[in-house]
């Protein structure tokens, strides 16, 4: 006779809290029943070896503590891409472990890439569904009812990890923003003439792109006025000027912006968050209350995007 015991989210995190000691000195993160392994080698057969050792290891440990992996459900990517997978063969119990170029993490589907194409494909795909049901449901409800309905099923596909995500090239977010647009023109009964700023601004939202520069500056502007507000890994995520050097000059509060001669390391939040939040205006930079500054960001990018 087996007995199952049931426990509930808090017992369960403090059941498998030590899990990190199996591998210790790995990067292990956990989200509920998820459990994710980081590693990283500067050759592939050493990292190899370390990510079998490290996979036994953690086996070990799932089995001392009566839990099980789920070898269906198991998968490796590598970063770069460029690393041929081929030369990795990671095994548990004999069965070889499934290599994938995308997974979700966290409710974000990262790609081998990281140009975000899968996830963007997700999301694009539960949009296409709306468009047919939405032209049905304009002739039935009225105009308030209607732009609550794309707040609760569009918006937020479209805002969660929109700061990671929409950071990539226009030919991967076009089909997003096209498809976005489509929709707020079918709830507000506009034709293709229609300019897409007032499809916005009707609805008094942001394009995917002006969210991404929403919440990315969001996050600086927590850096500069609250840090204590921020998570312990963003606390000296930048630099400011001054820090640097002590030159008096006109940009000695501004936020150093680190070198980055590579277009992926231009997509960094480390490098686009100071360069959006130097290009404000210092007004707008010394607003302290998050409400207000983003009620004041929100309509910059609003009349920047008009005047766009």
């Amino acid at each position: 006779m087996s007995r199952r015991i049931w426990v509930g989210p808090t017992s369960f995190l403090l059941y498998v809290n030590d899990i990190a000691n199996a591998v210790p000195g790995e990067s292990v993160k956990l989200f509920a029943d998820d459990t994710n392994l980081f590693l990283r080698c500067k050759d592939v057969d050493s990292l190899n070896q370390k990510a079998n050792v490290c996979i036994g290891r953690l086996n070990d440990w799932f089995l001392a503590n009566r839990l099980s992996i789920n070898l269906d459900k198991t998968c490796y990517m590598l970063f770069p891409a460029s690393i041929n997978a081929s030369k990795i063969n990671l095994k548990l119990n004999g069965v070889r472990i499934k290599y994938v170029s995308s997974c979700r993490y966290l409710g974000v589907i990262i790609d081998k890439e990281l140009q975000w194409s899968a996830h963007i494909d997700y999301i694009y795909c539960q949009l296409l569904k709306y468009v047919g049901i939405f032209y049905k449901l304009r002739n039935k409800l009225p105009k308030r009812v209607l732009k609550n309905i794309y707040f609760a099923f569009v918006h937020p596909y479209i805002l969660y990890g929109v700061e990671i995500y929409a950071n990539t090239s226009k030919t991967h977010i076009d089909r997003l923003l096209k498809i976005n647009n489509t929709l707020l023109r079918i709830l507000q009964y506009q034709t293709k003439t229609c300019h897409v700023i007032d499809l916005y601004n009707n609805y008094d939202t942001l394009s995917v792109t002006d969210l991404h520069k929403l919440r990315i500056l969001m996050l600086v502007q927590k850096f500069v006025h609250h840090m204590d507000k921020l998570p312990e890994i963003f606390q000296n995520y930048f630099l400011f000027n001054n820090d640097i050097h002590s030159y008096n000059t006109r940009s000695a509060t501004n936020i150093h912006l680190p070198r980055a001669d590579t277009s992926y390391g231009q997509r960094l939040v480390s490098y686009e968050g100071v360069n959006l939040w130097n290009y404000l205006p210092e007004d707008l930079k010394s607003i302290s209350p998050i409400h207000k500054f983003k009620e004041h960001l929100k309509l910059h990018l609003q009349v920047e995007s008009y005047n766009n």
